[in-house]
């Protein structure tokens, strides 16, 4: 678990944080990169927190983990796309835009779901 939580959190940082500063230009690049930096973290966080509860890990999305790295690929992908026709990029930042609205909704889900467990104990 040790060196599979770290290793995962670092990944989250660099990728997201880079992510948003590849879209600086943007309106809101850097800011979108930071804020799904924070939330990707969150929702790590809550996991981990209802785990520490005694319950089991709630690992469920819209934007665990691997959703997030799905996102962010299709993104860079589409990005790699959109710049070689047009010059643009703003596949990416629309990848991080829909990180940070799915990661509140996970972040919300996960919680509510602690909170009823911790309600039903």
């Amino acid at each position: 678990d040790l060196y599979n939580e770290i290793p995962d959190r670092i990944a989250d940082i660099l990728i997201l944080l880079g992510a948003g500063f590849a879209v600086r230009d943007h309106p809101w690049g850097i800011q979108l990169g930071v804020t799904a930096t924070i939330l990707a973290i969150l929702t790590a966080y809550i996991r981990l927190l209802g785990g520490s509860l005694g319950f089991a890990q709630d690992f469920g999305g819209p934007m665990a983990k691997q959703h997030r790295m799905f996102t962010l690929t299709v993104g860079a992908l589409a990005a790699a796309i959109e710049h070689a026709m047009l010059g643009t990029t703003h596949a990416v930042a629309v990848a991080l835009a829909i990180i940070v609205i799915g990661c509140m909704v996970t972040l919300v889900r996960r919680t509510l779901r602690i909170a009823r467990a911790m309600h039903a104990r």
